[in-house]
C-alpha cells in the first residue's frame, strides 16, 4: 500500500503541526508524531473508503527499529476510546514509517451512519521506544467524515465485490431503492441455459430506470431505458448464456433521482406444472 505520492481527490486534514522540541533534540530516542490524514469525505456501507496518511519523525537523527502499528479510526468526537470504529490497521517497519501511505478500508454494510472525526494513531502497541508518546494520537478538527445509511442493495465494485440481492424461480421480485445521487443496485439472477427470461422495474417514488444485465464475464446481454416514450420503467427479454449466474444492474436515469421500485423476474412457464 505504500505511495510516493498521496492519494488525489480526498479530504485534507492536516491534523497535527508541532516542531520539534528542546527536549527531542537532547533525547536519544524517536519521536514519532501523526502528522497527517486524508479520507474520502462522503462515504457508504459496504465500500471501500481511500485513505492516506503520513507519519513524521521529530527526532530525525534517530530513525525508528522494529515495527510498529498504525491506526485509521472514525470517532463521533476527538477522544481516543474504546467506543471508536476502526477503520484500518497497518503494520510497518520503522524505516518505512515516515513514508507517505495510502490504501483503503472496506466499511461492513452495519457501520452506523453517522458525522465522524478522523484520527490517526501512530505505534498503537507502543512497540518503539519513543522521547514522547503524547502526540501519538491525532484528529481532525472537524468531523467531515459523513458515512451515509447503509445501501439497501449493494454495489458490486472494486476489490470488495459483496454479494449482490437474487432473485430466482421461486423469488421472483424484490422492492429496492435508489437511496442517493448515483447509486447503483445489483441483483444475483440463477438461470438455465437456453431458457427465456424477462425482467423488469416497476416504478413506485423514482421517476426513471435504467436497466441491464450480464453474464458472469461482464458481457451485456440485454439493456432498456425506458419502455415506451409514455412508462419510464425498464424492460428486457434475455436469454439464460449458461445454467448459473447472471447479474442485473439498475440505476436512476440521473444521477440527482432518487426514490423506490420493484424488479420483477418472470421465468420461463414450468413446461411440467404441479
Amino acid at each position: 500500500m505504500r505511495s510516493q505520492n498521496l492519494a488525489r481527490g480526498l479530504l485534507f486534514c492536516l491534523i497535527a503541526t508541532l516542531a520539534p522540541t528542546t527536549a527531542a533534540a537532547q533525547c536519544s530516542l524517536p519521536d514519532l508524531q501523526a502528522w497527517s490524514l486524508q479520507y474520502d469525505a462522503i462515504a457508504n456501507p459496504g465500500r471501500d473508503i481511500n485513505l492516506a496518511f503520513q507519519v513524521s519523525n521529530l527526532n530525525p537523527g534517530f530513525p525508528p527499529s522494529g515495527t510498529a502499528t498504525v491506526r485509521v479510526v472514525a470517532s463521533t468526537d476527538r477522544i481516543l476510546d474504546d467506543g471508536d470504529l476502526v477503520l484500518e490497521t497497518w503494520t510497518l517497519a520503522g524505516s518505512d514509517l515516515t513514508a507517505p501511505h495510502t490504501g483503503t478500508a472496506y466499511l461492513p454494510s452495519n457501520f452506523p451512519a453517522g458525522s465522524y472525526h478522523g484520527l490517526l494513531v501512530v505505534d498503537v502497541f507502543g512497540t518503539i521506544a519513543e522521547c514522547d508518546e503524547g502526540n501519538n494520537v491525532a484528529s481532525s478538527v472537524n468531523a467531515d467524515l459523513v458515512v451515509r445509511a447503509a445501501d439497501d442493495h449493494p454495489d458490486i465494485a472494486r476489490q470488495t465485490r459483496p454479494v449482490a440481492d437474487e432473485l430466482s424461480h421461486t423469488a421472483t421480485s424484490m422492492q429496492a431503492a435508489i437511496e442517493t445521487g448515483g447509486d447503483t443496485d445489483f441483483y444475483r439472477i440463477t438461470v438455465s441455459a437456453g431458457a427465456q427470461y424477462t425482467l423488469a422495474t416497476e416504478l413506485g417514488t423514482l421517476s426513471d430506470t435504467k436497466l441491464s444485465v450480464y453474464d458472469s464475464t461482464g458481457t451485456v446481454l440485454a439493456e432498456n431505458d425506458d419502455i415506451t416514450t409514455q412508462n419510464r420503467a425498464s424492460l428486457v427479454h434475455f436469454t439464460g448464456p449458461a445454467s448459473g449466474p447472471v447479474y442485473a444492474r439498475v440505476t436512476a436515469y440521473s444521477t440527482t433521482q432518487t426514490g423506490t421500485y420493484r424488479l420483477v423476474l418472470t421465468p420461463p412457464a414450468d413446461d411440467h406444472p404441479d
